[in-house]
This record gives structure tokens, C-alpha cells and sequence, in this order.
């Protein structure tokens, strides 16, 4: 029994061991598997963050890639490419804003319009689009029909079909009927409002190209493969004269003004002068080299104007024929010329990529409208004679100033060679019609938009300008190098009404300068003396003399009781704005001063010299306190700080230097410019320094230590950078350039966040300001006009998930995955549209700079 006992016993504690060992195991098990688990997670966590990692970097770089492709598509003028690289560059990095800050900037000059309509529904290309005479509706013109749609809302009226390929439709002047040409050898003419047929003009022995109805409506000319053209009688479709003679087809057939006459083209290298009522033939246009593309009366009908396939445009007299001018200078075949309304201008426009604007009565080239990229098709005056609008297979219609051929905006998004286009009556529209098989309605926000105000007046030339302080004027001063004063052509000053963007009065003097208060203006007349002026009535207030020599930069004292002005005899002189009276004379300089200024108080006055040195004087007596004498070179300019204790100084010897007023003690030299600092300014609350040079520097005021740098403009142009203000609160640099739009630069990171104006040699923005509350610049530039800009609000953290696609839908473009940039078909497009309106309604009441942005292009 104890044996048995015993034996179960031992058992026991085997058992007992056993279990206490298993469970060991177990538990030695599981916390293998447990440390291995968290390993392994740990592990996965680490790759995890690497790949992440890995990914963010990639997509830091392609981001920063695409970056730099739309600041060079920007720099190039191909604004929606650049839209398409920064949309791509924000779904690379969503996080980042530098994608959203360089859009922001390239939109605060962003003038190509959306277009308010698109129409669509034709099978094949458009060939053709007109408005109404009132405006209200359009035609256009594609394979076996024609439609008319409604302006306001882009709906379709009604369809014309039934007669074979369609060439062309025009209205009759009063809007009630349409006339079309066709390839079945017949021209109709149809009731606009119903679509209804009312007339089949017979007789063509082959297609029909052209059809349309002589000013007062009573007839209509057609022209034919046949090589002939028909005069019908409108109301009746009557056949009233054959005008026969041509060798060739005839392209095109147009009335005179006066309906009187009919001018033909054809490719037998004639124009030919007819008869309206009787088709006698008048005149043979002759002596061309190859096949006329285009013939057109002029306004008064007293002469034609001819396109030719011989890279000629040719100007001839009515009703002799005689060869009158040859307009000579297109490289390639001319597909069109035309009278400006006033028929003082013609444009003509070239398979060569150019149009070309010319004076009707000399012959002598004006401007040369340089930027599409294929052939032209076509150009077109506006009603007023202001404006071009030429029409190419680079997919895109541009809008021009006539004047000066500077390009106004460029109407892109078709996805095929843009056919043809035509303004609107009024001007204020352009309806294009394209291969893609869409017709396009625009307005011209570039042209009246309040974001955007020009100053601009014939003849001007390298314009200057300045803010009132409170913003309700402007003050401009142009002059052509070389032109004395009081000569046509010479300095003049302006004075304009903001509002309403018209001049208040001109004055033959230079150099204006409102007084702080902004209720009077000082100019210099060229004549040794100085005028002080009203700013509300441009009275003459007083004339102040210098004495025996010339003198420049006049300006107010901070209260605006004295002005103060340097001479041509090495002087400066400050006298009282009131009465006129000379109160003191600054003597001392060893040669010609640049610069001369108050402090804040007006206790002092400090000049910069070309003798090398600045100096710093009492006011009230012309007592010489300190003179700042180091600088290797001319001293360019001098200010002092907010505060009044110290002066900066920027000179040729390429450094700008601080300076204490009180010892004239150098504080620190501002070194590392390559090129001579041609202008230094302390920040609002004195706390940082800017320099201009070949580059923007900003500084540190209390050290000289080197805090951000504006990278160049464009490695291109050899630059020179005029001025560089800050903006009234401190955090932005705006700067003139010679050669390069005006910018905006992060005064804390030197990151372009804004641009102003076009690229080129020839467009370069020679000043540049802000307003006094920071939300405008005005800029004067070399190619003749002031600008007005209101600033889009700065980017505030990463950009919103819609913000990509709004770039996609400003632009009309996006970039595929294999880099090759294309249109987004127009459903897409529009879908696009419907998505951000939907933000806006959704995110009605809110205000953020994104929003902002969107509510400024898009309307809800």
C-alpha cells in the first residue's frame, strides 16, 4: 500500500515537473513568438517608413523637376504648360507648397480667358463662324450643316441642313436670314429664326465658296469652282449678273462698302473689279507672281487690298487698277490682308508663322505680331482698329495691340488648327472655329479686367511711374533718349485718374514727385527751374529756380513743408514748398550728386556723391555733420532707417555699407555682389536691409549677416536690376529690371512669388512700386505703358485637393504619363468646371488665398 502510494507519488511529481516544464515551454514559446512578432513589425514600421520615405523623396524631386520645367515654360511665355508641370508638380508633393507658391505667382499675371461657351455637335471640322449683326447669336459652319446657337448661353437654336458640304454662311445685315454656300453648286439662304429655306440660288456650274450680302441687303454675290461669280437679288433669289472672265475658280467675292461694286480673287493670279447691278468688269488686278488668296475693298472703297501666294500684299487704286504699293517683308505664302475700319492699317498674315501691320497710305511696315507657332490662317481688325486677332494651326487664336503689335492674350484649348475667328460687334467677344470640331466663344477679361488697369498714351516711350499715397492717382513721366524738352516726343508728365484710367492733364516736364499728403505734385521742368502742382485741379502753385544750372530729384521734406533737390553744380538745395524761397545750400561734394534725401524727422539730410562719399548735413542750416567716406566708387544712393540712427549706402565699388549717423562710424560692409548695388533700403520697421545688384540680397540690419538671396532673372539677359522696395509690412521685395518683368520675391526665403509683365528685351519694367495698404504694384515700363496690379493673396500652408485640377482647368492642358503635353478634351473639361464651382458653392463664405484664387477666375 505504501509501495503504491509511493509509486503514485512519484507520478505525481513527475507529472507535476513535466506540466510545470511544458508550460515553461509554452510560455518560452510564446514570448519567442511575441519578440519575434514585434520584431518583425518593428521591422516592417522601419520599412514601412523607409519606402515612405523613399517615395516622399521621389516625389520631393520629380516635384522640384517639374518646378523648374514651369518656371521655364513660364520664362518662355507658354503659360499653360507651365500650369500643366505645376498641377503634376502638387500631386507629386501634396504637402509642399512650393508647387503652390509658383502658381500663385505665375497667376497673378494670368490674362489667357476661359471660354464662356463651347460648342459642339458638328461631324466635322468648322470651317467657318460668324456673329450676327446685333451680336446675340452665331453661325458656324461644318460638313453638310450649319447651326446658329445663342451667345448669352451657348444653347443651339437651329440647324440648317439638306444641301451637300457647307463652304460658308453670313447674315444679312438685319440679322433675319442667312446665306450658306455649298460643294452641290447651289448658295441658300434660310429664316435665322426657324431654320426655315426660304431661297436655292441655281446657276453654278461647281461648288460654291463663298456667299454673302452686300451692306444693304439687297443682293448677294457667290463665287464658284466654275470660275465665275453670281450677283443675285436678295428678297427674291433672282439671278441679276454673271461675272465671268476669270481663268480659275474664283475663291472669294466681296461687296464695297457702298455695295457698288465686287472685288474677286482667284489663283489665276488676278483680282478683277465688277459691277454690282449690270457685272460689267471695272478693273484687272494683274502683274502677281502666283494665285490671289484674298481681295478686299477699303472702308471709303477707293482702294484694294490683295493676299498672294507670292509672299505679297499689294495695294491698288479704284477704279483704275493701278498697282498703288507692295508690301514686301512675309517669308512665306500671305492667306489674308485687310483695311483697319478706319483704313488708315492693314494686316496681312502669313503661312510664314507672323502677321504683319502697315501703314495703307505709305506702305511702310508698323509692327510685326511674332509669336504662333504654325501658319497663319487669318488676321482680323476689331471693330474699333485697337486690336488684332489672328488665327493659326499651332491650335490657338492670339489677340494684339495694333499700335505696337505687343501681344494682349492668346485664346488657347482647341485641340486641332484653330480655321478662323471673328470679333463680336461690339469688340468685347471672339468666337473661333477649329478642325477639333468645336466652336469657341471668349471674353477678353486680359483686355478689361480690373486686376489689370494700363495707362498708356501714343508716342509714349520707357515710362516711369509713381502712386499718390492714397492711391486715387498715379503720376507717369515718359521720354524718347535723344529729345530735348518742349520737342514732340520729349519728356512728358501725366497725371491720371485711377479710376478712371484717363489722363487729368500733361505737362511738357520730367521727374515728378507727389508731396506725402498726396495733395500736391513738384516737376522738373529742364529749364532750371521746378514746378509745385495740385493734384485735385493741376493749378500751378509756384515755379522755383535753381540759379545757373540744372537740377533733379526733387522731393518732398516728411511733412511736406520744404523740397529738397540736387544741382548740376554739385549742390543740393532745400527750399520752403510754400513761398518758393531758397533756405539753404549744401556745399562740399567734389563732383555730381545721385542722391538726396530727408531723415524720418527732417532734421538731417544725407547725399550721395560720384566723388565716392555720402554726407550727412543739418537741415535747417547746411551745417556738414559727418562725412561717409570708404567706398571705392561713386555712391549710388542713400537712406536712412526708419528710426533715423543709421544710413545705408550702395555704390559702384559693388558693396552697400551701414553707416551710424550720429558718428558716422561704418558699421559693416555689405559685400558679395558681383556687379555695382545700384540701390539699398532698410525694411519698414528698420529691422533688414535689401541691396540691388546683379542679384536681390536681404540683410540683416543689426549684423550685415546675409539672410536670403533672389536668384537672377534669367541667366539669359545681362540684367540691370533698377530698384528693390519691400512691401509695407516687410515680407515681400518687389524690383525693376531692364529686361524682365517686374517680380516679387519672399523677403524671408528669396522665393519668386509673383511676376509682372512679359519677357523680352523689349518689355522690361523700369519701375516698380507698391501701394501705400500693400495690395497693388504700379509698374512703368520700356514698352510704353503703366500697370496697375491687384495682388492675389500669398499661398498659407499645403495646397487643397482641388487645387491641381484647377491649375488642369485654367490651363486647358495637362501632361500625360509619358511627359507629352496635351488638351483635355473639352467634356473633360467642362466636368473640371461643374467640380470647382461645386467648391465654390460648398465652400461659399469662407476666405482663404486658394479660395480667393478660384473665386477670381472661376464664377460660382
Amino acid at each position: 500500500m505504501a509501495a503504491r502510494r509511493y509509486r503514485a507519488f512519484i507520478w505525481s511529481r513527475r507529472a507535476a515537473v513535466t506540466l510545470i516544464l511544458l508550460l515553461s515551454m509554452i510560455d518560452a514559446w510564446c514570448l519567442w513568438r511575441a519578440t519575434n512578432e514585434k520584431i518583425h513589425a518593428e521591422q516592417g514600421e522601419r520599412n514601412a517608413r523607409m519606402a515612405e520615405a523613399r517615395a516622399l523623396a521621389l516625389g520631393e524631386e520629380a516635384m522640384q523637376a517639374d518646378c523648374f520645367a514651369a518656371a521655364r515654360a513660364s520664362d518662355t511665355g507658354n503659360g499653360p504648360e507651365a500650369l500643366a508641370h505645376l498641377a503634376r508638380a502638387i500631386h507629386y508633393a501634396p504637402q509642399s507648397t512650393l508647387a503652390a507658391e509658383q502658381a500663385v505667382a505665375l497667376l497673378n499675371t494670368w490674362s489667357d480667358p476661359l471660354p464662356l461657351a463651347i460648342l459642339s455637335g458638328h461631324d466635322g471640322y468648322m470651317t467657318d463662324v460668324r456673329f450676327s449683326p446685333d451680336g446675340a447669336r452665331v453661325v458656324t459652319i461644318s460638313y453638310k450643316t450649319a447651326r446658329v446657337w445663342d451667345v448669352s448661353t451657348g444653347k443651339l437654336l437651329v440647324a440648317l441642313t439638306g444641301y451637300g458640304a457647307m463652304e460658308s454662311a453670313r447674315f444679312s445685315p438685319d440679322g433675319t436670314r442667312i446665306v450658306t454656300a455649298t460643294d452641290n453648286e447651289t448658295a441658300q439662304i434660310w429664316e435665322t429664326s426657324t431654320g426655315r429655306l426660304v431661297a436655292v440660288l441655281s446657276g453654278h456650274q461647281g461648288a460654291v465658296n463663298s456667299a454673302e450680302y452686300s451692306s444693304n441687303g439687297a443682293f448677294i454675290v457667290t463665287a464658284s469652282e466654275d470660275k465665275t461669280a453670281r450677283v443675285w437679288e436678295a428678297s427674291t433669289g433672282k439671278p441679276v449678273a454673271v461675272l465671268s472672265g476669270h481663268q480659275r475658280p474664283v475663291w472669294s467675292a466681296h461687296f464695297s462698302s457702298d455695295g457698288a461694286l465686287i472685288v474677286t480673287a482667284s489663283p489665276d493670279r488676278t483680282a478683277r473689279v465688277w459691277e454690282t447691278a449690270s457685272g460689267k468688269l471695272v478693273a484687272t488686278l494683274s502683274g502677281l507672281q502666283d494665285g490671289v488668296a484674298s481681295a478686299q475693298f477699303s472702308p471709303d472703297g477707293a482702294q484694294i487690298v490683295t493676299a498672294s501666294e507670292d509672299n505679297t500684299a499689294c495695294i491698288w487704286a479704284v477704279p483704275s487698277g493701278v498697282m498703288v504699293t507692295a508690301l514686301w517683308g512675309h517669308k512665306g505664302v500671305v492667306t489674308s490682308a485687310q483695311f483697319s475700319p478706319d483704313g488708315r492699317w492693314i494686316v496681312t498674315a502669313s503661312e510664314d508663322k507672323t502677321a504683319m501691320v502697315w501703314d495703307a497710305r505709305s506702305g511702310k511696315r508698323l509692327a510685326i505680331l511674332k509669336g504662333h507657332e504654325a501658319g497663319l490662317v487669318s488676321a482680323q481688325f476689331n471693330p474699333d482698329g485697337a486690336r488684332i486677332v489672328t488665327v493659326s494651326s499651332d491650335d490657338t487664336a492670339r489677340v494684339w495691340e495694333a499700335a505696337t503689335g505687343k501681344l494682349l492674350t492668346t485664346l488657347s484649348g482647341h485641340e486641332r488648327d484653330v480655321l478662323t475667328a471673328q470679333f463680336s460687334p461690339d469688340g468685347t467677344h471672339i468666337v473661333t472655329a477649329s478642325k477639333d470640331k468645336t466652336a469657341r466663344l471668349w471674353e477678353l477679361p486680359a483686355l478689361t479686367q480690373e486686376r489689370v488697369a494700363i495707362f498708356a498714351y501714343p508716342g509714349d516711350q520707357h515710362v516711369e511711374a509713381q502712386f499718390g499715397p492714397d492711391g486715387t492717382h498715379i503720376i507717369t513721366s515718359s521720354f524718347a533718349s535723344g529729345v530735348a524738352f518742349g520737342a514732340t516726343g520729349g519728356p512728358r508728365v501725366r497725371l491720371w485718374d485711377v479710376a478712371t484710367r484717363q489722363p487729368v492733364t500733361e505737362l511738357a516736364d520730367s521727374s515728378p514727385h507727389f508731396s506725402p499728403d498726396g495733395t500736391r505734385f513738384i516737376t522738373d521742368s529742364g529749364k532750371k527751374t521746378a514746378s509745385i502742382w495740385k493734384t485735385a485741379t493741376c493749378e500751378l502753385v509756384g515755379t522755383f529756380e535753381s540759379g545757373s544750372t540744372a537740377w533733379w530729384k526733387a522731393q518732398f521734406s516728411p511733412d511736406g513743408t520744404r523740397i529738397i533737390a540736387t544741382s548740376a553744380d554739385n549742390t543740393a538745395r532745400v527750399w520752403d514748398a510754400a513761398t518758393g524761397k531758397s533756405l539753404v545750400t549744401f556745399t562740399g561734394h567734389e563732383d555730381y550728386l545721385k542722391d538726396a534725401r530727408f531723415s524720418p524727422d527732417g532734421a538731417r539730410v544725407v547725399t550721395a556723391s560720384n566723388d565716392k562719399t555720402a554726407r550727412v548735413w543739418e537741415a535747417a542750416t547746411g551745417k556738414l555733420l559727418v562725412t561717409l567716406a570708404g567706398h571705392g566708387d561713386a555712391v549710388m544712393s542713400a537712406q536712412f532707417s526708419p528710426e533715423g540712427t543709421r544710413i545705408v549706402t550702395a555704390s559702384a565699388d559693388k558693396t552697400a555699407r551701414v553707416w551710424e549717423v550720429a558718428t558716422g562710424k561704418l558699421l559693416f560692409i555689405l559685400a558679395g555682389d558681383n556687379d555695382p548695388v545700384n540701390h539699398a533700403q532698410f525694411s519698414p520697421n528698420g529691422t533688414r536691409i535689401v541691396t540691388a545688384s546683379d542679384e536681390i540680397r536681404v540683410w540683416e540690419a543689426s549684423t550685415g549677416k546675409l539672410l536670403a538671396t533672389a536668384a537672377r532673372h534669367n541667366p539669359m539677359f545681362d540684367q540691370v536690376i533698377y530698384s528693390a522696395e519691400f512691401s509695407p509690412d516687410g515680407t515681400r521685395i518687389l524690383n525693376a529690371t531692364e529686361k524682365h518683368p517686374a517680380r516679387i520675391w519672399d523677403a524671408s526665403t528669396g522665393r519668386l512669388v509673383a511676376s509682372f509683365g512679359e519677357p523680352g528685351e523689349s518689355n522690361g519694367e523700369v519701375s516698380a512700386h507698391y501701394s501705400s495698404d500693400g495690395t497693388r504694384i504700379l509698374t512703368g515700363s520700356i514698352s510704353r505703358m503703366a500697370r496697375i496690379w491687384t495682388i492675389l493673396p500669398p499661398t498659407a500652408g499645403p495646397p487643397p485637393e482641388w487645387f491641381h485640377d484647377f491649375l488642369h482647368y485654367l490651363g486647358q492642358k495637362r501632361l500625360e504619363a509619358d511627359g507629352v503635353l496635351v488638351v483635355i478634351p473639352h467634356d473633360d473639361w467642362l466636368a473640371l468646371g461643374q467640380n470647382l464651382r461645386a467648391v465654390l458653392h460648398k465652400e461659399a463664405g469662407r476666405k482663404t488665398p486658394y479660395l480667393e484664387a478660384l473665386r477670381y477666375f472661376i464664377k460660382d
